[in-house]
C-alpha cells in the first residue's frame, strides 16, 4: 500500500496530460464540424491593393523607427 502512494505522484503528469490532450482532440473535433464556406480567391487586383496597402502600412512603420532612433540618438560631433 505503501509503494502504491509513493507511485501517485509518478502517475499524476501523465494521466493530466492524457486528459488535457482529451480536452484538446474534442475541442479540435467540434471546431472541424463547424460548416465554413470555403474562402473564394482573390482577384489579380485584389491582391495587388493588399500587398500596396501592406507596403505602405510597413513603409510607415520604418520611417516611424527611423524618426524614434534619430531622435533617441544623441547628437555626435567631429573633432
Amino acid at each position: 500500500m505503501q509503494n502504491l502512494v509513493s507511485l501517485l505522484p509518478l502517475l499524476a503528469c501523465p494521466l493530466g496530460m492524457a486528459v488535457i490532450g482529451g480536452v484538446i482532440w474534442l475541442f479540435v473535433r467540434a471546431n472541424g464540424r463547424r460548416a465554413t464556406p470555403p474562402n473564394e480567391p482573390l482577384s489579380r487586383e485584389q491582391r495587388l491593393a493588399l500587398l500596396r496597402s501592406q507596403q505602405d502600412a510597413v513603409g510607415a512603420e520604418v520611417q516611424r523607427l527611423t524618426a524614434d532612433q534619430r531622435r533617441d540618438t544623441p547628437a555626435t560631433t567631429n573633432r
